[in-house]
């Protein structure tokens, strides 16, 4: 199925439709929405795509957000609410309050104006979802009028964003793949910001009501030799890659969410869960690559540390090599943290036997 899927998605719009009469009905929906998720992830791919002569260079949020609101499934809004329904007519001052909270600079501003007029509504919305409590006060949206296009928006973006972490793993994206886990707590959380007090606040807010701490991290990573223990590797052997995120904030808290406690709704009883990101950093111009992507899970709010060991091969000459380990979560604003890691090879200099 996986094969006639992408053939499908590479046809033009009456080949396709040609191609699934020839489907049996019951499946026909389904493949549908396999062709329809491709899209999306292809179209994602597409725009975030790290240009060639700046591959590391940060993929700000409002380039994930231009990229998911202009996705080919957003036009889903408007078939279920035909012609907004005098939505739009408050577009301009929601885009005006966003750009005063500083959501849209200058820049975004003038790609928001280029848009159509269902991608500029769909992106605004989700910034809506992103800064409403920084908002509040500022702008009100009719309920009514909103409530059904906001929801939509919503759920293709969070159904959207999951599924392309896998994708831009495969493709060894750094910043990519950063940007993705970045807005994936931004849009869960309806916050914004890694950094801002307010934002962070706000997500101890959400935190505490659950019963959990915020989290409070310090991440210590160490590279030697797996044949040894020494710091210094010899050219051809295997190095490992030794990560310890302490959790300072461990034995605080008290778990209240009863889903979390439920072996049905949550069966591997995760509390916290983060994502260690293994990026080899590269002299210009060669792009840095993903060399690793680990969860680590908490399951025990007193549980002090997470180790993780990650084996792989040096490279093949000596020298002093860059890594850089991120710890971030998809889920909770306010918890990514990184530290640069030195990785040294050095020659065998024992002279051959002869």
């Amino acid at each position: 199925m996986a094969m006639f899927i992408e053939q499908l998605s590479k046809m033009s719009v009456d080949e396709r439709t040609n191609a699934l009469e020839a489907v049996p009905e019951p499946m026909r929906d389904q493949m549908k929405m396999l062709i329809q998720t491709q899209e999306d992830l292809q179209h994602i791919e597409a725009e975030l795509k790290p240009a060639t002569d700046a591959p590391d260079k940060k993929v700000e949020d409002f380039t994930v957000v231009k990229a998911i609101a202009t996705m080919p499934s957003m036009v889903k809004i408007d078939a279920l609410t035909p012609g907004e329904k005098k939505f739009g007519d408050c577009l301009d001052d929601l885009e005006a309050a966003l750009h005063e909270v500083g959501a849209l600079d200058e820049a975004a501003l003038k790609v928001c104006g280029s848009m159509s007029r269902p991608h500029r509504r769909n992106a605004l919305l989700l910034l809506w979802q992103m800064y409403q409590k920084k908002l509040a006060g500022k702008v009100t949206l009719d309920e009514e009028l909103s409530a059904p296009q906001r929801s939509i928006v919503n759920q293709v973006a969070q159904k959207t964003l999951a599924m392309c972490q896998m994708q831009v793993m495969q493709k060894r994206w750094v910043q990519v793949a950063l940007a993705i886990m970045r807005m994936c707590a931004f849009v869960v959380n309806g916050l914004w910001s890694h950094t801002d007090a307010d934002s962070i606040g706000h997500m101890a807010t959400i935190l505490e009501s659950d019963g959990l701490p915020p989290p409070k991290l310090k991440l210590e990573a160490a590279t030697t030799s797996k044949e040894t223990g020494e710091s210094e590797t010899l050219v051809g052997k295997p190095v490992v890659l030794d990560v310890r995120l302490i959790r300072e904030h461990a034995g605080l808290g008290e778990l209240t969410n009863t889903d979390l406690l439920d072996p049905q709704k949550n069966p591997q009883q995760i509390l916290e869960a983060y994502y260690c990101l293994i990026e080899g950093v590269k002299p210009d111009p060669t792009p840095n690559s993903l060399l690793g992507c680990t969860p680590m899970v908490v399951k025990k709010l007193d549980e002090k540390e997470l180790k993780l060991q990650v084996p792989f091969g040096g490279p093949p000459t000596a020298g002093t090599y860059q890594l850089r380990v991120h710890c971030v979560s998809t889920s909770v604003v306010g918890a990514d943290i990184c530290v640069d890691v030195t990785l040294t090879m050095v020659d065998d200099d024992v002279p051959a036997l002869e």
